[in-house]
């Protein structure tokens, strides 16, 4: 399974993504007229929540990781991949990344020997997203 965010490629990306869909922002209904209006206020997403898991062969790499991810924050807009779901081919949408916060980051090489050796830390962020609706030129 691929998982990335942008050029960064994760163990897990779990969560939700909200894609760009049509809103309508109110009902309209006026005293002797029959029925209801509806006011579409354009294609808009709604903030996401994931949570991505990697691992790092050192606690310095993985702070390291952390760095980069959160140079991702008011850039262009990132393609993801979500357990081999491309967002950007199927649903016409990239995510801008708003926050990126540390959830869990731990040295796991004395405990049980590392994940993929030779991978003795572990990190663990959750990722504040939302969908942009890419627009063809």
């Amino acid at each position: 399974m691929i998982n990335s965010i942008g050029q960064f490629g994760f163990i897990s990306l779990r969560g939700s993504l909200d894609v760009p869909t049509e809103q309508i922002d109110r009902e309209t209904i006026r005293r002797g007229v029959h029925g209801i209006g509806l006011w579409k206020t354009g294609r808009r997403a709604r903030r996401s929540r994931v949570r991505t898991a990697v691992d790092a062969q050192s606690l310095s790499e993985a702070r390291t990781y952390l760095a980069m991810y959160r140079l991702l924050i008011g850039e262009d807009p990132a393609i993801v991949i979500q357990n081999d779901h491309h967002f950007d081919a199927a649903n016409q949408c990239r995510f801008a990344v708003l926050v990126v916060r540390e959830t869990q980051m731990q040295w796991v090489g004395a405990a049980c020997g590392g994940l993929n050796p030779p991978s003795l830390a572990y990190l663990v962020c959750e990722w504040e997203l939302i969908g942009i609706e890419n627009v063809q030129a």
